[in-house]
């Protein structure tokens, strides 16, 4: 009997050293074993390299065929600068001054078309108008049903019209997949924007004219209305002038007195002349008692009334020609381009190409892991 347990403890010995020999991963080995072996690495993959290459071709063909389905956009591109003096001196005909700022006057009118040139190209209102006057609303939408939203439209057209720049200068692009029309409407569309510009301002100013000619108008009538005032005036002081004269018996000029002198001290204060009006004597006064009285205008003998009307005259003959302004200098239009802008075929292959490659070889060492769990699980 002790000879039997003991063989059958020495089979036991013998099972269990067979099963930590088949399990090795039960018991902690030696520390060399705990790292990890580079080598194993590469030939888990060089033994999955068809799962590596299979992966790999197969996400290069279906990224090239999907890259070239890829409609291809174009960007037509038109560079704009502010425009030059000649083109905006009739728009600052009004505001320029003859004193030393008239340079920097003119440059600062030059920035602000510019600037509301910018601003209108951005505008939806200009933008609708510039669809809808030039028809595009068929090429924009081929198919239009009842269910089709104008302000979706317009707000897809305004989206592909990129405006990049500042006060020197401006970049007007559009993409679109067709190129010759791509270069067409951003010449269409700046030199629509352009005349829109032009059009407000001399609208603008037409506007001011009107209103300063009315001013010039209600300044001369209240001028002549006063001047007419004055002359009343003028005559009732003559005449008490005249009154006093002839009680103190004075018949003509008496010393050295200036008639004109004496009148325009009399527009200035009427009541404290330079010199009594009673030693004209009455004779003088009558005459210019009845020469007041008879004067059929009071246009010669108001004072600043040819100033004003020479203000009216300049504000009625301004005219503007329309051809010879911009509120921009075009420093190159816009050109058909040769190569598409999008898509870039090359790089979607390429990037496509390489993740699927790092897949697959994420792929290998995962069958490879699962491989050797099964083998430890067994």
């Amino acid at each position: 009997m002790p000879q039997a347990d003991s063989k059958s403890s020495s089979v036991k010995e013998q099972q269990q050293s067979s099963q930590d020999s088949l399990n090795p991963y039960l018991y902690p080995q030696h520390s060399e074993n705990n790292h990890l072996d580079l080598y194993e690495l590469w030939l888990e993959i060089w033994n999955r390299k068809w799962i590596v290459f299979t992966v790999t071709i197969f996400a290069a063909l279906g990224s090239l065929i999907y890259a070239m389905q890829l409609q291809n956009i174009y960007k037509a591109e038109a560079l704009l600068n502010p425009p030059k003096a000649k083109n905006v001196q009739e728009l600052n005909l009004l505001n320029v001054k003859h004193d030393e700022d008239i340079v920097k006057q003119k440059d600062l009118y030059i920035v602000k078309v510019f600037n509301k040139f910018q601003q209108n190209i951005h505008s939806r209102v200009i933008q609708k108008q510039f669809i809808q006057e030039k028809g595009l609303m068929e090429l924009l939408v081929e198919e239009q049903t009842p269910e089709t939203r104008y302000e979706d439209i317009y707000n897809a057209f305004s989206k592909m019209i990129k405006v990049i720049g500042d006060e020197s200068s401006i970049f007007v692009s559009m993409e679109m997949n067709d190129p010759d029309l791509a270069a067409k409407w951003v010449n269409e569309l700046v030199e629509f924007t352009d005349k829109k510009t032009i059009d407000m301002e001399v609208e603008d100013l037409q506007n001011s004219i009107a209103n300063r000619i009315k001013e010039i108008d209600y300044r001369i009538k209240t001028t002549l209305k006063m001047e007419k005032i004055f002359r009343k005036d003028t005559i009732k002081i003559y005449e008490e002038a005249l009154t006093i004269a002839k009680e103190l018996g004075i018949r003509d000029r008496v010393g050295n007195t200036n008639y004109w002198s004496d009148y325009l001290n009399t527009r200035q204060d009427m009541k404290t002349p330079n010199s009594p009006l009673y030693l004209r004597g009455y004779l003088a006064l009558n005459a210019e008692i009845a020469t007041l009285k008879n004067r059929e205008s009071d246009d010669p003998f108001t004072m600043g009334l040819r100033e004003l009307q020479q203000q009216k005259e300049l504000m009625q003959t301004v005219k503007f020609d329309k051809s010879k302004l911009s509120s921009i200098h075009i420093d190159q239009l816009a050109y058909p381009p040769k190569f598409a802008n999008e898509p870039n075929r090359r790089m979607i292959i390429s990037l496509t190409t390489v993740f699927a490659f790092i897949l697959g070889i994420i792929l290998a060492l995962f069958l490879g892991f699962i491989k050797n769990q099964r083998k430890i699980s067994e």
